[in-house]
């Protein structure tokens, strides 16, 4: 019989390859049109190229986000394989407003954000040890909070007032912990047996954790459903304990496939919340946050005949309305498409880019990550 330990490392090393090469290689059918040739939806146009090659000559940009009044761009960049930077740059006055360095790598990991506290007083990638809080205007320290587990990753609630930290993918029941941000106080939860791979907030201060169920015993059961391994189990928790904890399962093996080895049944590296729609973005599935009813709007067919690009990192437009799908460009032929939130339906390309993708609070700037270069365009 495999151990659990065992089939935990297999079950990441699958999740992981197969993601990473979707990425890789389905692009290749996903040609640039132009950034006129479709534009049925929302009109982007570029208005600016931020330079960054002033950073180091192997900086790249791996990661964006905007401040809540939208005038400030964080980006991530690694300047090398074990370090990444952070800069903070001001959109108004197009210069640096500040730079913390010598960060352990994080610009890979789909699932480390770049938080602003929503009332943009601080800035911090939700993990280290400590986990560090910065002022985005100096780039100081001005908190250092002590984590006692390992491969952290963190999400503010909509108004900030908790802050939900994954605590690794094991099985060792790790689960996740909830902050209050007024005192620091905190509530650590179980796994209950599942291995959390994304962990999200939805807009009535619910948790959702989505993971594979990687259990051999088949008599475990999660909220009176009996999952089999390699199963995806999509959980609601209200922290509150008011109401009861309840999942959907989605299964590995197809109930018209049986007998068929399992496949990964749903995308698991990154998952985001529209606050305005109740609706949590899983890579190709969006997740009703409260009836947890999945839509799959991009599917595998879709990004293999070129009609949507692949990415890790899909982005809500702030309305709910629309989905930013970015391309990898690395030969500069690759396109970026918006979606229709609600149908999948392709509606408007961009040009594709090389890592990183924001859209402002107000819905009207798109940032782009090129390489050493970050691309502006204003979204109307």
């Amino acid at each position: 019989m495999i151990s659990s330990k065992k089939l935990v490392v297999f079950v990441c090393a699958l999740l992981a390859c197969a993601s990473v090469a979707l990425v890789l290689s389905m692009n290749a059918g996903t040609k640039d049109q132009g950034v006129d040739a479709q534009q049925i939806g929302p009109k982007i146009e570029h208005i600016r190229t931020i330079d960054l090659s002033f950073v180091g000559r192997e900086s790249w940009v791996k990661k964006l986000t905007f401040s809540p009044d939208c005038r400030y761009l964080a980006i991530v960049e690694d300047p090398d394989i074990t370090t990444s930077t952070i800069i903070i740059w001001d959109l108004k006055m197009n210069r640096e407003q500040a730079r913390i360095v010598g960060l352990p790598s994080f610009g890979d990991m789909p699932q480390s954000e770049l938080l602003w506290s929503p009332d943009g007083k601080s800035i911090t990638y939700g993990g280290g040890h400590p986990m560090k809080f910065w002022d985005p205007m100096t780039g100081a320290i001005i908190k250092e909070l002590n984590i006692d587990c390992k491969d952290v990753w963190s999400r503010y609630n909509r108004d900030g007032t908790m802050l939900l930290v994954d605590k690794g993918i094991t099985l060792n029941n790790e689960g996740f912990r909830i902050y209050n941000t007024s005192d620091w106080t905190y509530v650590d939860y179980n796994n209950d047996g599942m291995m959390i791979e994304t962990m999200s907030w939805t807009a009535d201060n619910k948790v959702m954790v989505t993971g594979t169920w990687a259990h051999a015993d088949k008599n475990l059961t999660i909220d009176n459903n009996k999952p089999n391994s390699f199963d995806i189990v999509i959980r609601l928790i209200d922290p509150s304990g008011t109401i009861a904890p309840r999942s959907v399962v989605v299964p590995a093996i197809p109930p018209d496939a049986p007998g068929k080895w399992p496949r990964q049944a749903m995308g698991l590296l990154s998952s985001s919340i529209n606050y305005a729609t109740n609706k949590v973005l899983i890579q190709n599935n969006i997740v009703d946050g409260r009836t947890l009813e999945i839509f799959q709007y991009a599917t595998a067919e879709d990004i293999h005949t070129g009609k949507v690009p692949a990415t890790l990192e899909p982005l809500f437009s702030p309305d709910g309305k629309y989905i930013y799908r970015m391309g990898g460009n690395m030969e500069e032929t690759i396109k970026s498409v918006v979606v229709e939130a609600a149908s999948g339906k392709p509606l408007t390309i961009f040009p594709g880019g090389h890592g990183g993708i924001a859209i402002s609070a107000d819905g009207k700037i798109l940032a782009v990550g090129n390489g050493r270069s970050v691309d502006i365009y204003a979204v109307k």
